[in-house]
């Protein structure tokens, strides 16, 4: 690695770092937008399905597009449009134009999020799996700098279009940040492809690869797994924020309660791997601490222990979705581009259920049943990890 590669690099963490700032904020932002929009019942999970979506649907793009141009000028074309929808979405369009924008956002951010966690294998080969916890682990700190942002607005009385419109501002300095580093290192995926030319492996056939991929049981358990993920997490970042405020009467828990969850995550992300496990050990542990301990807070049932208890689903739930795609990209380090999409598919497949599911079911029965749902995804996930170590140590 030159130094024009680091700063690549170091372009690729800043534009995740952005998008995690524009994504943890919509929690916190949520309740200006039920109330703006005057939203009810299932409508309430809308903008965070329509944005999940948008990133399924990216995942085909990716396909059609990766084998023909630079995955460093996919990033670059994609980041450009995140700044300008943040812009768009500060609006206050009527609901169903302000919907397609959060489809477009997530569309856009569907291509950044799987292109740079595949550029982390591309790159570093056999120490991926630390440098995509890195990756991964700035993203965790944007997350907890998001909610704090969003609150910070507020505090000024900045209504909530305007904190968008703030956001895009920091999304170009990004991109600009991101643009100078690709300038100076407009070789970057040259040598990439230079790497997988030198294991034959640089003619890749999609459809393929794909159906290589899923032939094999264990890709199927990191992809459930990635989906039961998303699921929890989504859970926990959209309705964290209103379910501590709103049901547990408890605001000043309510308002730190996300951004402790995002710390959490950074810090599980920069640290955890380092601990004396398997990638396989690590991912049984952090979906059972984490389901364990959602079920915990809620049947408590007290604002404070909520805030605990999500601050400890972040540091054991932190380092689930870098080590889901450093293993997924191992399994087709031929195309670890189709490595990173598949698990970032079912990751955004649970991001766009999830929501519509749980408000239904805190709409129809009850929010102690809703917020149920994250937790039995984890314990769950936890199960299949268990199914995929030993899927390992057979196929060993």
């Amino acid at each position: 690695m030159t130094k024009r590669n680091w700063f690549f690099i170091i372009g690729v963490y800043a534009m995740m770092f952005m998008i995690a700032i524009g994504t943890s904020t919509q929690g916190t932002l949520l309740s200006n937008y039920i109330d703006f929009y005057q939203l009810t019942s299932v409508s309430q999970g809308l903008m965070s399905t329509l944005q999940s979506t948008g990133q399924f649907a990216a995942l085909f793009g990716i396909g059609l597009l990766t084998g023909r141009f630079r995955k460093s000028r996919l990033i670059l074309i994609f980041d450009v449009a995140v700044c300008a929808l943040f812009f768009l979405l500060g609006q206050g369009a009527a609901f169903p134009v302000f919907l397609v924008f959060y489809f477009l956002y997530g569309f856009s951010i569907g291509f950044v999020d799987p292109l740079s966690s595949s550029l982390m294998v591309d790159y570093f080969g056999d120490r991926s799996v630390i440098f995509m916890n890195m990756l991964h682990g700035v993203y965790g700190v944007g997350g907890l700098i998001g909610p704090i942002l969003a609150s910070w607005c507020a505090s000024r009385g900045y209504i909530w279009q305007s904190t968008l419109k703030i956001i895009g501002c920091l999304f170009i300095a990004a991109s600009l940040l991101y643009m100078l580093g690709a300038y100076l290192n407009r070789d970057a995926e040259k040598t990439a492809a230079a790497a997988e030319s030198s294991k034959g492996t640089q003619k890749t056939n999609t459809w393929q690869d794909l159906k290589e991929f899923l032939s094999m049981k264990k890709t199927w358990l990191v992809l459930i797994g990635s989906f039961l993920y998303g699921g929890h997490q989504i859970g926990i970042t959209v309705w964290i924020v209103r379910y501590i405020e709103v049901y547990l009467s408890s605001p000043k828990w309510a308002a730190i309660a996300l951004s402790a969850f995002w710390v959490t995550t950074a810090i599980s992300r920069f640290f955890v791997v380092h601990l004396p496990m398997s990638k396989y050990q690590m991912l049984i542990w952090g979906n059972l601490i984490s389901g364990a301990a959602m079920v915990i807070g809620i049947l408590i049932g007290d604002g404070f222990v909520m805030f605990l208890c999500t601050a400890v689903c972040g540091l054991a739930e932190g380092i689930i979705l870098p080590v889901n795609l450093d293993i997924s990209c191992h399994y087709i380090e031929k195309n670890t581009s189709l490595g990173s999409a598949s698990v970032s598919c079912f990751l955004y497949i649970g991001f766009a259920v999830v929501p519509l599911v749980m408000a239904y079911v805190i709409n129809a029965a009850s929010i102690t049943a809703g917020m149920m749902i994250p937790a039995v995804f984890s314990l769950i996930a936890a199960i299949l990890c268990v199914m995929l170590l030993r899927e390992e140590k057979v196929s060993a």
